[in-house]
């Protein structure tokens, strides 16, 4: 197969499986390999397609042989870690993401990827850093906010919550979670009044929320704004 019909080739195929048509990028992906059994792109796409339908051997298998072809794409690492990771190969599922990011330290994703098998595997220490390095990248990412609040939090490093939670707000001001969790920290460090704030903002966003409204009122309380009942 010629470069300009691969290419052809390869661009409808991977438009296809973003259309979500896994039959015809699959074919597609198929006949580019009857041509030329080692293409990376075509070996990686069929795996991830395979990963889709839960065939996640075939999907490994598929990802290992792109990799073997062309090593340099970190998405072929990433990808594979989290097929290994699906399969319960944590340790493998590490090592593909640690890869990954040899290639490329930019890619949100695998921090995150590479946080979260860290933490399922109790290595918080290592977990926090990767999700810093998330946040470092996007400082509002909610995901890598509220579960690395979670970890400062057991281990009661709670000045670094409330700077993490600062960053977030200042990246996103409308994103009530970290409004909520921005209060509660206050209030632990004796800052009820600043907490009142962030609750009274919330509470403007979602007025029948009753969990909202409940810390709002135990805030108030505390400073003698309203009575205790």
């Amino acid at each position: 197969m010629k470069r300009g019909e691969l290419s052809g080739k390869l661009d409808a195929a991977v438009k296809a499986l973003h259309a979500r048509d896994l039959i015809g990028s699959e074919l597609i992906f198929n006949e580019i390999l009857n041509s030329n059994p080692k293409e990376p792109n075509a070996l990686h796409f069929l795996g991830c397609i395979c990963k889709e339908r839960g065939d996640l051997q075939q999907a490994a298998e598929l990802v290992e042989s792109s990799i073997r072809a062309d090593d340099t794409n970190f998405a072929p690492f990433l990808n594979l870690g989290k097929i290994r990771s699906l399969l319960g190969q944590h340790e493998n599922a590490l090592s593909a993401f640690k890869e990954a990011l040899r290639r490329n330290q930019k890619s949100l994703e695998t921090w995150l990827c590479l946080a979260n098998e860290l933490r399922q595997k109790h290595k918080a220490k290592d977990a926090v850093q990767c999700y810093k390095n998330v946040l470092a990248l996007n400082p509002a990412h909610s995901e890598s906010v509220l579960k690395v609040i979670a970890l400062l939090t057991a281990e009661g490093k709670k000045q670094d919550v409330k700077n993490i939670l600062v960053k977030a707000i200042e990246s996103n001001p409308k994103d009530v979670n970290f409004r909520m969790n921005y209060g509660d920290i206050l209030c632990e460090l004796g800052k009820t009044a600043l907490a009142i704030e962030q609750f009274k903002y919330a509470q403007s966003a979602y007025p029948d929320s009753p969990k909202i409204n409940l810390r709002y009122t135990k805030a108030l309380q505390s400073m003698g704004l309203l009575p205790r009942f």
